[in-house]
């Protein structure tokens, strides 16, 4: 009777545990940072800030960039393939987002999971110093690690609550129920009736 309890209460716990899992955490929760990085002084450098979307479906990043001090710089978002073409070439020739000046806003919808790059560089006319660049940025979508482990959970917690049912039910069966475990007739004696 009591590992039948032990069971069901573990059950309940995953089952309470998967709803949270896939619920917030695959549903609600964003992905969110913020960093800063120095480009250095010379026309050949860049900045890049890496973020990952591999277990995000329908995935959506939106943020800003902002360059310390006014100067003016070109950023852009890309695709691990556009990034390539940008390390070698310092220009790309496509990006899902870019701009130019000392400040910008980006909301993309990411095409794929994989991974992405935020990427600062000078301009012409700020290549001889050094540029602080802040990014900021949310990741939101369907996170589909904690859906999946979610959903495990689920499963596993209403089997173990299945079982410990069943079990309990069974343990129940077995047992007899009070006042009814006699087949004995009794008949009570009155004295005021005649025997025969």
């Amino acid at each position: 009777m009591k590992s039948t309890r032990v069971l069901a209460v573990f059950g309940y716990v995953l089952i309470i545990l998967g709803l949270g899992a896939v619920v917030y955490q695959g549903f609600i929760a964003n992905s969110t940072g913020t960093t800063s990085a120095t480009i250095p002084a010379g026309g050949q450098y860049y900045v890049a800030f890496k973020t990952e979307s591999s277990m995000w479906m329908n995935a959506h990043i939106e943020g800003s960039i902002e360059v310390e001090g006014g100067e003016t710089a070109y950023a852009y978002l890309l695709t691990s393939a556009q990034y390539q073409e940008y390390v070698y070439n310092l220009q790309p020739t496509t990006s899902l987002w870019s701009t130019h000046g000392s400040s910008g806003t980006f909301s993309v919808d990411l095409p794929e999971t994989g991974r992405y790059y935020i990427v600062a560089n000078h301009d012409s006319g700020s290549s001889s110093i050094a540029q602080t660049v802040t990014l900021t940025y949310t990741i939101s979508g369907i996170n589909l690690l904690y859906v999946i482990v979610g959903a495990i959970l689920l499963a596993v917690g209403i089997t173990l609550s299945i079982v410990s049912l069943r079990m309990r039910k069974k343990d129940l069966g077995a047992a007899p129920v009070s006042g009814t475990g006699s087949t004995t007739e009794v008949k009570m004696f009155d004295s005021k009736q005649k025997l025969q």
